[in-house]
C-alpha cells in the first residue's frame, strides 16, 4: 500500500512538471525590463491568447482602441447558420485577447471578408464586412464604432442602402485613398453597369466618384475605353511603384494586371496591362515589396505552371537614390512577367502550395530578421494531403547560382524554404491559413495561425523569440482627422515610407515600405509598416512619409533624425505636409537595458573610488596642518 502511495506520489509530481514544462508561454512572459530578465532560450514559441478561439476564423487586422497594440477581428466558421463577427482587443495586462461581439449582419451568406477603415472619418475604426450570397452577388454590412475600449467595445450597423441597394457587385472592393482626400474610399465594379465606381467616406455623407473621372488625358497614357471587372478572387493593390511616394494602383482583372500610374495631379495614367502569356502558366496571387533592399518596390507573384507553382520576382528596374528620395523614375519599371529576363526572376524550386475552398495560395511577406530583405510566409500541402496544409518561411536569401546568373540588379535574391529548427512548432501546425503580427509591439513579426484539427478551425499564436544583432523601424499613418491620441485608431491605405540607412560599412541604402496595399479576399495585412534596417551604427536619416495627394509637389514631408528601434505614429493633419505631426516611442532591446545596467554599476563603482580617494585626502590635509600648526606652537 506504501509502495502504491510512493509511486503516485512519484506520478503526479512527474505530472506536474510536464504540465509545466508543456504549458503554453504568455506574451508577457518575454518582456525584460531594468529588474526583469528571462532565461528563455532564443526561438519560436506557441504561446496562449485567450480560450475561446474554437470555431473562428482569423479575418483582418487594425487597432480598435487606440493603445498603439493590434487587435484581431475573427467570424464563427459558417456551419451553424448566421456567423458572430467579434473584435478582439489585446490586453497587455493580462497577456490575452478580450472578446466583443458585434450584432448580426444584414446581409445573409458566408462572410468571405471584412475591411477596417473609417467610415464617418472620426478617427475611430470601424469595419466593412464583405459576404457572399447565393446569388453569386457581394453584399456589404457597415459597423460604425461607439467609443471601443477595455471596459467595453461597442458597435452599431449603418444603413446605407440608399446608396448601395441598386449596385450589383461580383467581386470585392479595393480600399484606397483615390482622390488623396484622406477620406477612407472602396472602389467597387458595377456589373450592372460596367463601371467602377468609387465611394468616399465623409463625416456626414458618401461622395461618389467615377473612375473614368480620375483617368489622366496625358498623351503618355494607354487609352482605356472599356472598364473592366476585377477578378474573382484579385488582389489589386494601393502602392507606389514609381518611386514619388504617392500611392499607384494596380488592378487586377480577367485581361490583366493594369498598372495605374498617380499623375502629378490627382489622376492616375494607364502605364501598362501585364499579361500572362505564358503556355501552360498563369497568375494565382502577388504581393508587392522591396526585395533586395535598393529602396523601389518589386513585384513578387505566385504562378502556376503545368500543375506546379513557382515564385516570380518582378525586380523594379530603379533604384531609389538615398541622398534624392520620393523622386518619380521617369519610366513604368517592370518588365513583362511571361518570361525570365534581366529584371524577372523564375525560381527553379516549385512550391507544392495548399489550396483553401475558392481562395489560391497567398503569399505575405515580412523581414522576419530586420535584414532589409523581406521573408514569405506561406501554406503548403501537409505530407498526407487533406483538408489542411503546413505553414513554410521561405527566407529571403543571397542568389549567386544559375537562376539570378542573367539579373541586371545588384544585391540577387532567392527565397529558400527555412530548415531553421526555430520554427518546428510552427511547422508541425494542421494549418489553413498563417498571417504575420507583432503581439508584443517589439518590431517582431510573430505568427498567427488558422488551424483545422479534429475536424474544428482554431486560431493558434506563435511568438517570435529569435535574437537578432539588427534594428527596425515601424511607421504607422492615420488618415489625418486629429492630432491627439484619441484618435490613433484609424487608418490609412497605401500610405508610403522611404528612409535613409547608413550600413556599418558607412555606404547608404534606402529602405523603403508601403502601408495596406492590399484590402481584398482575406488580405490580413498589418495597418503599420515594420522595415527592417539591417546593422546600423548611425540615426535613420529622413524618414520620408508621403500620401497621393493631388498636389504632387505637396505630399509627403521628413523628419530627421530617427532613432533606430523607433515606432513611428504619423498624423497627417490636413493637406498640408508642414502641418503634419509625428509622436516617437522607442523600443528598447534586452541589450541596451544590459548596457544601461553596466554603465551604471560602473559610474557607481567610480563614484565610490573618487569618493573614497577624495576623504582620504581630506584626512591626509587635515592631518598635516594639525602637525603644522603643533609646531606653530
Amino acid at each position: 500500500m506504501i509502495k502504491i502511495h510512493k509511486v503516485l506520489s512519484i506520478a503526479l509530481a512527474i505530472s506536474v512538471i510536464i504540465s509545466g514544462v508543456l504549458a503554453l508561454k504568455n506574451a508577457n512572459d518575454f518582456k525584460s525590463s531594468l529588474f526583469k530578465f528571462n532565461s528563455i532560450p532564443s526561438g519560436v514559441y506557441e504561446i496562449e491568447i485567450g480560450d475561446y478561439f474554437n470555431n473562428r476564423i482569423l479575418m483582418a487586422y487594425g487597432d480598435y482602441n487606440g493603445d498603439k497594440y493590434t487587435d484581431m477581428i475573427t467570424v464563427t466558421t459558417p456551419d451553424n447558420g448566421n456567423q458572430q463577427i467579434s473584435v478582439n482587443l489585446w490586453s497587455t495586462s493580462d497577456g490575452l485577447f478580450s472578446e466583443y461581439q458585434l450584432p448580426v449582419p444584414k446581409c445573409k451568406g458566408v462572410i468571405k471578408n471584412i475591411i477596417p477603415g473609417d467610415i464617418n472619418y472620426d478617427g475611430q475604426l470601424d469595419m466593412v464586412v464583405v459576404t457572399y450570397q447565393v446569388n453569386g452577388q457581394f453584399c456589404l454590412d457597415f459597423f460604425q464604432q461607439n467609443n471601443c475600449m477595455m471596459a467595453g467595445c461597442l458597435f452599431e450597423s449603418v444603413d446605407f442602402s440608399t446608396t448601395f441597394g441598386t449596385f450589383q457587385m461580383k467581386t470585392q472592393p479595393i480600399a484606397g485613398d483615390f482622390t488623396g482626400q484622406h477620406f477612407f474610399q472602396l472602389m467597387m465594379y458595377d456589373s450592372q453597369n460596367s463601371k467602377r465606381e468609387i465611394f468616399e467616406f465623409q463625416p456626414d455623407q458618401i461622395v461618389p466618384v467615377h473612375f473614368q473621372d480620375l483617368y489622366s488625358s496625358d498623351d503618355n497614357c494607354i487609352d482605356y475605353p472599356i472598364q473592366f471587372d476585377f477578378s474573382m478572387p484579385h488582389y489589386s493593390a494601393v502602392v507606389d511603384f514609381n518611386g514619388d511616394c504617392r500611392a499607384d494602383l494596380v488592378i487586377q482583372t480577367q485581361q490583366g494586371i493594369e498598372f495605374w500610374a498617380k499623375d502629378d495631379n490627382q489622376k492616375f495614367c494607364l502605364v501598362a496591362t501585364q499579361q500572362m502569356n505564358r503556355a501552360g502558366a498563369s497568375i494565382v496571387s502577388f504581393t508587392f515589396s522591396d526585395v533586395n533592399f535598393d529602396g523601389s518596390i518589386d513585384m513578387v507573384a505566385l504562378i502556376q505552371e503545368n500543375g506546379l507553382y513557382r515564385i516570380v520576382i518582378m525586380y523594379n528596374k530603379f533604384r531609389v537614390s538615398a541622398s534624392n528620395l520620393c523622386s518619380k523614375f521617369k519610366q513604368y519599371p517592370y518588365e513583362l512577367i511571361s518570361s525570365p529576363s534581366s529584371y524577372v526572376q523564375y525560381q527553379d524550386e516549385t512550391i507544392d502550395a495548399f489550396i483553401l475552398g475558392y481562395l489560391p495560395p497567398q503569399i505575405r511577406m515580412g523581414d522576419i530578421n530586420w535584414d532589409g530583405n523581406p521573408d514569405i510566409i506561406i501554406t503548403t500541402n501537409a505530407s498526407n494531403g487533406g483538408s489542411y496544409g503546413q505553414p513554410i518561411i521561405l527566407s529571403n536569401s543571397d542568389c549567386n547560382d544559375s537562376d539570378c546568373a542573367n539579373l541586371s540588379v545588384s544585391n540577387k535574391r532567392q527565397f529558400l524554404p527555412s530548415t531553421s529548427s526555430n520554427y518546428n512548432s510552427l511547422y508541425k501546425t494542421q494549418a489553413v491559413n498563417i498571417a504575420f503580427f507583432d503581439i508584443n509591439e517589439d518590431g517582431k513579426l510573430d505568427f498567427m495561425v488558422n488551424t483545422y484539427e479534429n475536424g474544428i478551425y482554431s486560431i493558434r499564436c506563435f511568438f517570435n523569440y529569435i535574437q537578432n544583432d539588427a534594428f527596425f523601424l515601424k511607421a504607422l499613418g492615420l488618415n489625418g482627422q486629429c492630432t491627439t491620441s484619441s484618435c490613433q485608431s484609424s487608418v490609412y491605405y497605401g500610405a508610403s515610407y522611404q528612409c535613409k540607412v547608413t550600413t556599418l560599412d558607412t555606404q547608404y541604402k534606402t529602405a523603403s515600405g508601403v502601408q495596406l496595399i492590399q484590402s481584398a479576399n482575406g488580405a490580413l495585412q498589418l495597418p503599420f509598416v515594420i522595415l527592417g534596417l539591417s546593422r546600423t551604427n548611425n540615426y535613420i536619416e529622413n524618414f520620408t512619409v508621403g500620401l497621393p495627394q493631388p498636389d504632387a509637389d505637396n505630399s509627403s514631408r521628413y523628419w530627421t533624425p530617427i532613432i533606430p528601434n523607433s515606432q513611428l505614429i504619423i498624423f497627417p493633419y490636413t493637406l498640408d505636409p508642414s502641418k503634419w505631426e509625428i509622436s516617437i516611442f522607442v523600443q528598447p532591446n534586452d541589450a541596451l537595458i544590459i548596457v544601461i545596467i553596466v554603465t551604471v554599476v560602473i559610474l557607481a563603482i567610480l563614484g565610490s573610488i573618487i569618493i573614497y580617494y577624495r576623504r582620504l585626502e581630506i584626512n591626509q590635509d587635515t592631518q598635516n596642518q594639525e602637525e603644522f600648526l603643533k609646531m606653530i606652537r
